[in-house]
């Protein structure tokens, strides 16, 4: 059933076009766990080369070892390509903003950074919990003909955000996309809003109504796209 499982969301990753339903759960349930993944189906695949009596079906070891492998490389993918966007992100940035933005920043700034973009550790366990103030739950539309409230939660820094790299800057965080589930609060980077908040950002993590009813995937309607750039 494991195995069944994994060669169903391999298939999904390489070949199920984004407006697919099923393959869009998939991406939300199961590709932030890309490496855990890849261990439990190249373990899956040794269990059941170890049950085969490699001398009477030699045939269906070799195939079952061929599809394992195959699929084990394919569900680690996603994980595979975390440092190579964050290394093509850190190129979009130079290109946009200039090779030399690094040594712009003060020393004092600098120890408020991440050391690295991505570790495993962190993959696992998530950012590190960083100390903020939090108001959770503060309402700014209310309609009850619509039966709909709508509110935000806001982090900010424990100290004057002056004296820290944010400078009371303003981040509105809106969820949506990025295969992360729809909601404020825990449901949408809980942990980046507290390491912003921590650096002196003020965050606005928002609900918003812009669609009502469930789930799907709405297309742009024609003519509201642009070609939009770092510039706009």
């Amino acid at each position: 059933m494991t195995l069944i499982l994994g060669i169903f969301i391999a298939y999904s990753l390489l070949f199920s076009p984004i407006t697919d339903f099923t393959s869009w759960w998939i991406g939300i349930i199961f590709y932030p766990f890309s490496l855990s993944l890849f261990l439990i189906m190249l373990s899956t695949t040794i269990i059941f080369l170890k049950l085969i009596n490699p001398t009477k079906r030699s045939y269906l070891r070799y195939s079952i070892a061929i599809i394992g492998l195959i699929v084990s490389t394919i569900v680690l993918l996603p994980f595979l390509s975390t440092p190579w966007v964050s290394l093509q992100a850190e190129r979009n940035f130079s290109d946009a903003f200039g090779q030399d933005w690094k040594v712009k920043i003060d020393s004092a700034s600098k120890t408020y950074f991440m050391k690295t973009p991505f570790t495993v550790t962190e993959y696992f366990l998530g950012n590190h919990p960083r100390d903020c103030n939090i108001d959770i739950d503060e309402v700014f539309y209310s309609n009850s003909s619509e039966g709909l409230t709508l509110a935000f939660d806001a982090y900010y820094p424990k100290v004057s955000g002056s004296s820290l790299p944010g400078n009371n800057s303003v981040i509105i965080n809106i969820h949506g996309g990025a295969w992360v589930a729809g909601d404020k609060g825990p449901m949408n980077m809980l942990q980046v809003n507290k390491y912003f908040a921590a650096q002196g950002y003020v965050v606005f993590d928002i609900q918003y109504g812009l669609k009502e009813g469930g789930f799907g995937i709405i297309s742009t309607p024609e003519g509201m796209g642009g070609n939009f750039s770092i510039d706009d």
